[in-house]
C-alpha cells in the first residue's frame, strides 16, 4: 500500500518517513502556505458548486467567477473542464432552458432571449442553435397572445395611441418588427374594434 500525502513536496510513493519529516521541518512556511492555499481552493470549489446547485451557470459565468476569486486563467480552464465533464456546466442545456423559460413562461421574443444569453456569457454559436428552434410563426402567435391581452387594457385609448403603446410593449419584450405589426393588427381588430 502506498503512502498518501497532501504535502506538495512529498512523493506519495516515498517510504522514507524520516526524509518526509526532515523536509517538513526544513520548510514550515511552505507547509503553512500550501495548507492555506488548499483551504482557499477548497472554499472556491465549494462556492462554485453551491452556485451551480442554486441554478445553472454558463461556462463563461463559471470562468469569470473563478478568475474573479483569484484563480489564474489557465487553472480556471482546467476547473471548468472538470465541471463540464461532471455535467455541472452545460451551455447547450442552459441555452435550451432559457429559450423555454423566456419564450413560453415569460412571453419574451427572440431579441430579448438573445440578449439574456449574451448577458449570461453563452457562446454565440450555441445561442444561434438554441434560437433556431423558435420559428417565426410561433413568435407571431406568442406576440399576438400578449398583444390581445394588453389591448384589453387600452380600450379607452384611440387607435393610434393604443397601436403605439402595443408596439412599445412588444418591442420591450424582444419581438421582431414583423411579428409585432401582425400581432398589433390582430389585437386591435379583435379588441378595440369589437368594443
Amino acid at each position: 500500500m502506498s503512502n498518501v500525502t497532501y504535502l506538495p513536496w512529498v512523493s506519495p510513493d516515498s517510504d522514507d518517513e524520516s526524509s518526509t519529516a526532515m523536509a517538513a521541518a526544513e520548510r514550515p512556511d511552505a507547509v503553512a502556505d500550501a495548507l492555506i492555499h488548499d483551504d482557499e481552493l477548497a472554499r472556491l470549489d465549494t462556492l462554485v458548486i453551491r452556485k451551480l446547485t442554486a441554478g445553472d451557470l454558463s461556462s463563461g459565468e463559471v470562468r469569470s467567477l473563478l478568475i474573479a476569486h483569484g484563480l489564474p486563467e489557465r487553472d480556471a480552464e482546467e476547473w471548468l473542464d472538470r465541471y463540464q465533464r461532471l455535467g455541472y456546466v452545460n451551455d447547450e442545456r442552459l441555452a435550451e432552458l432559457l429559450v423555454e423559460q423566456w419564450s413560453e413562461r415569460k412571453g419574451k421574443g427572440r431579441g430579448a432571449i438573445a440578449s439574456e444569453m449574451r448577458r449570461r456569457l453563452i457562446p454565440a454559436q450555441i445561442c444561434a442553435s438554441a434560437l433556431a428552434d423558435l420559428d417565426d410563426d410561433s413568435q407571431t402567435d406568442r406576440a399576438t397572445e400578449l398583444a390581445v391581452a394588453r389591448a384589453r387594457q387600452l380600450t379607452k385609448l384611440d387607435r393610434t395611441t393604443a397601436e403605439r403603446r402595443l408596439s412599445a410593449f412588444l418591442s420591450r419584450r424582444g419581438f421582431s418588427g414583423s411579428a409585432a405589426r401582425s400581432a398589433i393588427r390582430v389585437a386591435l381588430e379583435t379588441t378595440l374594434d369589437a368594443g
